[in-house]
């Protein structure tokens, strides 16, 4: 059978480089921005930038880019059996530590939202 889309042999006009690479660096961007905020976690923060750079590298030197579809499915499958384990344990204490937060606020003064807007900001 052949395949739905396949890639062009021709060279790449210079509008398609440089269009890429500025799609690359842009993806590069904004992970390094997202990762400089610290709110993800240690491993996270470093394989994200390291994918992005890999998946740059790969495209730089002319190999597809783009996981197999073999690959990518093992990927899901994974992250299937991951699923239950940060949604009950991982992401529940963001919620716990998020509720309190909000509580402490409440605690503090810091009252409902129509409250808030009839005292103005206190920060």
């Amino acid at each position: 059978m052949a395949p739905l889309f396949s890639a062009p042999s021709a060279p790449a006009l210079p509008a398609e480089r440089f269009f890429r690479t500025s799609l690359s660096l842009l993806m590069l961007t904004s992970t390094l921005t997202l990762v400089s905020t610290g709110k993800l976690d240690v491993v996270t923060s470093f394989a994200a930038p390291l994918i992005v750079v890999y998946k740059g590298f790969r495209w730089w030197h002319g190999r597809p880019a783009e996981l197999s579809h073999r690959i990518a499915t093992w990927c899901v499958i994974a992250y299937l059996g991951f699923f239950p384990v940060d949604a009950l344990f991982l992401s529940r204490f963001a919620v716990v530590n998020s509720a309190q937060s909000a509580a402490f606020r409440f605690a503090a003064g810091g009252g409902t939202l129509s409250a808030f807007r009839q005292r103005g900001a206190f920060l």
